[in-house]
């Protein structure tokens, strides 16, 4: 793959361009406040456009000459370079492999555990390898019991798992619940002591901009990107540096109909960059504990006392798992990095997010939930306000919380329960307010799987629309749904060829559901006939909108104004939709859209600004170990005291994927740095950043044409040779390039030609500057049917222009190989009142076909049709 601008590269910087500031006037650009309040210094007029400004924190114990610098755009790394082999196998003190006895048998065992093999399929597979495989004395298991006592010598080197009781006091009696978890700060010395995991982490709050001609403009994307990072930095003494934690739990069934249930803490160290800690590897997500989880009692369960006593067991136990970060979270605490030349680093561990669902997030912060009067765990937005996304509301403080419960402790438990009921609060003592810098209330962040498809998309809009539609008759649905099916195929978009009669509770199912249901009923209704409709139309398409500002992976200060002003127009447009209908008769209107999911996303952008982009504390990275954990309940347990067994198979896990890491970099070692001797050549249908693919046998092109390819497409283009020869002469005329031979270039129809069905389009995105890669299909019949992707490229004036891909091929011009296109291009129609409304562009299709070279074509596109032989771009 071709290497992007943005390059990834494990290298380290080999040029700097240095600011020209002075000591006084760093520090004076450096204040101990928000960065986003930072005043820029006058822009050096040497600096290149789209070149990168890192500041880094005054407390990060750089020079003041050192704590800014300016890279220009091919220069700038933002990742960090591995250990070599040499430097990490240097912190080993035994083989890679033990305390197993070789490599090979640590990949025996490796496998036996990966598959679940029960004691006696164990016993019988040794049994069997120690008859085929004799005189070797590094297989000397022989039982499932010997080698499970080798893995737990091997679990020795990381965290163990206890269990400590809970006790809880409730209606004088009390109990205790056995709480089985591992030491927080344990986790987080067993991903220190890893000497790749340790060289991959920041450890100093960025300011991170890219010039734009004329301004440096601020961007964000990991933790340490974002306001809050800053922030604590500039609480700690000087050399201090945050260690920010994610913490993460949810209730999950483990059993088939839901009987048997699971309740896991789940962490990652936002130090990591996010493709390590949203990985399954050793730096991504781990369990840290299981939840006690109370038999429900049927007759207490609605009591306000006994919802009480269960938010007592959840934070006694967080409380529990907090203890081992709780001092150190004030004082900090010292640690040697391995193989770490600088000085030992003083850490200061703090929740900065805690990710959950809203329900979640209720028991989090101790609010009372949907029904209070002010349901949001974050701000003071009264319950008959949430949709208005227009007014921000004063937010709940660790400080001012704390002061509300003194106050109820005051008066009488009739007054108290008056007061707290008053500010929709619990009287319960916060665990996170053990940890310094953890305030509940800033940890909690936007989740964008549960709050947008699984939440305002798909539980609400979506059934809005589909009541809609079934009101007008089976044969509108029945239209929807076909036209749903007619909706174009995109690699990672799942098509649907119906949906009214499905229902559907996957968030990735929802998500791309509703991206291609707005195409496919704007036909379906008009502006005077269905004006509900049409109104929520408008809303679905500024969901849609905020949606994918949601999904961006880096987000710039005018990306998020501009996500800002999106906020603003769905409240405008929701309340517009419900103001189609006519009231009930209590004056109230027929659907109610205050209700929190309506408002949570008003936090979405202070969140990124605060913690880097969505993707750091999305929800759904942390689902995926419920569905392992399932998978081990149901394979690897008795079904009795699971929380223990899951602890110990979590055990074998992580000690497995030590040793695993360790191995690896040994043969890394020992196979060296050899180039492949061939990394130069090119290969077949390998032209730069376009990889062509799915070859046709080559043909004469009086064959193809005789086949009538296509005219039975386009009668327009009757003559393939003289049409190629013509675009050929003109291109290279065009270019100034020297014709073989220097004849004009004359195609006959007997020349040869190879056909390919695939496309690779490599392109740098304009949304994080690195590259990306579309598919793209260019074929008479895939999968059963047609396709013929379509692309975005420029016109002969430099504009963008939208194309269908019709006849991808290379034809030979003297030595070299020209890889081409045959497109039919597309024309935009003036927008009508229906386009300006729900933001479509329409396009119409030329009737003449083009070649153009395949180097031209910038991307893919997906378009979506009109169904009325027209396209409209998505």
């Amino acid at each position: 793959m071709p290497p992007s601008r943005h390059s990834c590269s494990q290298q380290i910087l080999t040029r700097t361009v240095q600011c020209r500031i002075s000591h006084n006037m760093v520090w004076h650009l450096l204040p101990r406040y928000p960065p986003s309040l930072i005043v820029k210094p006058a822009v050096d007029p040497t600096i290149e456009t789209d070149s990168f400004r890192t500041t880094y924190h005054p407390n990060s114990g750089l020079p003041a000459d050192r704590c800014q610098r300016v890279d220009r755009f091919d220069e700038y790394q933002p990742s960090k370079p591995p250990p070599t082999p040499a430097e990490y196998l240097s912190t080993l003190s035994s083989p890679p492999w033990a305390p197993f006895e070789s490599k090979e048998a640590f990949e025996l065992y490796e496998l036996i555990h990966k598959f679940g093999l029960s004691q006696s399929e164990t016993d019988d597979l040794l049994r069997v390898i120690h008859t085929l495989v004799t005189k070797r004395p590094d297989f000397n298991v022989k039982t499932h019991r010997e080698l499970r006592k080798l893995w737990e010598t091997a679990s020795t080197s990381v965290s163990s798992w206890t269990t400590t009781d809970v006790k809880v006091t409730y209606q004088d009696e009390e109990f205790s619940f056995p709480f089985t978890h591992r030491s927080l700060w344990g986790w987080v010395t067993d991903i220190l002591s890893d000497p790749f995991l340790a060289s991959q982490c920041t450890w100093d709050a960025e300011i991170l901009e890219k010039f734009d001609g004329n301004d440096f403009v601020r961007f964000f994307h990991e933790p340490w990107t974002g306001d809050r990072f800053w922030n604590v930095q500039s609480k700690l003494p000087p050399g201090g540096k945050p260690l920010a934690i994610l913490l993460y739990a949810d209730k999950t069934k483990l059993s088939t109909f839901g009987s048997q249930k699971g309740y896991p803490i789940i962490a990652q160290l936002l130090n990591l960059p996010s493709h390590i800690r949203n990985s399954a590897g050793l730096g991504g997500s781990r369990v840290v504990g299981f939840i006690p989880i109370l038999k429900e009692d049927e007759s207490q369960k609605k009591k306000k006392a006994y919802v009480n006593f269960k938010r007592v067991i959840w934070h006694e136990t967080f409380r529990i798992l907090l203890s081992t970060i709780r001092d150190k979270s004030f004082t900090g605490a010292y640690f040697k990095l391995p193989n770490a030349a600088e000085d030992v680093l003083h850490l200061f561990p703090w929740i900065m997010v805690f990710s959950a669902d809203y329900e979640e997030q209720c028991v989090v912060a101790l609010t009372r939930g949907a029904q209070s009067h002010f349901p949001c765990p974050i701000c003071y937005i009264p319950s008959d306000k949430l949709s208005d996304l227009r007014v921000k509301y004063k937010r709940r403080t660790a400080k001012g919380t704390r002061a509300i419960l003194r106050e109820a402790a005051k008066h009488s438990k009739t007054d108290a329960e008056r007061l707290l009921q008053q500010r929709g609060l619990r009287h319960i003592q916060n665990a996170f307010w053990d940890v310094n810098y953890s305030s509940p209330f800033r940890s909690l962040s936007f989740d964008r799987m549960h709050n947008y498809p699984s939440g305002l998309g798909g539980r609400h809009i979506w059934p809005w629309l589909k009541g809609h539609i079934l009101e007008l008759g089976a044969d509108i649905a029945a239209r929807l749904d076909s036209q749903m099916d007619l909706m174009p195929s995109w690699s990672s978009l799942q098509h649907f060829d119906q949906v009214i009669s499905v229902d559907f509770s996957d968030a990735g199912k929802f998500e791309d559901v509703l991206k291609q249901l707005f195409f496919a009923t704007q036909n379906l209704v008009s502006v005077t006939e269905n004006p509900e409709i049409y109104s929520l139309l408008k809303v679905l398409r500024s969901y849609i909108n905020l949606d994918s500002y949601a999904a961006l992976n880096v987000h710039t200060a005018r990306t998020i104004n501009a996500g800002r002003r999106e906020l603003v127009r769905f409240s405008d447009r929701l309340h517009a939709y419900v103001d189609e209908f006519e009231l009930t008769p209590e004056g109230k209107p027929a659907i109610n859209i205050n209700f929190p999911k309506a408002h949570v996303h008003s936090h979405m952008f202070d969140d990124i600004m605060n913690k880097g982009v969505l993707k750091n504390y999305n929800t759904m990275t942390n689902e995926k170990v419920h569905h392992i954990l399932k998978r081990y309940y149901h394979e690897r347990t008795n079904f009795r005291n699971i929380d223990t067994q899951l602890a110990r198979i979590d055990q074998y896990n992580v000690a497995s994927m030590v040793i695993r890491e360790r191995i690896d970099y040994l043969e890394e070692s020992l196979q060296g740095n050899h180039e492949d001797e061939h990394e130069d050549e090119e290969e077949l249908g390998n032209f730069g950043r376009v990889n062509l693919g799915a070859g046709q046998p080559a043909r004469s092109i009086k064959a193809i044409d005789s086949d009538c390819k296509f005219d039975s497409y386009h009668p327009t283009f009757p003559d393939f040779a003289r049409n190629l020869s013509k675009y050929l002469n003109a291109e290279y005329q065009n270019l100034k390039i020297e014709r073989p031979g220097n004849k004009a270039i004359v195609v006959n129809p007997r020349d040869m030609i190879t056909e390919y069905r695939y496309l690779k389009i490599y392109f740098e995105t304009t949304v994080d500057w690195r590259t990306d890669m579309n598919r793209l299909r260019c074929s008479p019949m895939f999968f059963g049917s047609p396709r013929y992707d379509n692309v975005l490229t420029h016109d002969a004036n430099n504009e963008p222009i939208f194309m269908q891909l019709r006849f991808v091929f290379t034809y030979q011009v003297g030595d070299q190989v020209l890889p081409l296109a045959l497109v039919q291009p597309y024309t935009y129609n003036s927008p009508s009142q229906r386009d300006n409304d729900l933001e479509l562009i329409r396009l119409r299709s030329r009737t003449t076909l083009t070649f153009i070279p395949v180097r031209s074509i910038i991307r893919g596109v997906l378009l979506a049709p009109t169904f009325s032989n027209k396209i409209i771009s998505t």
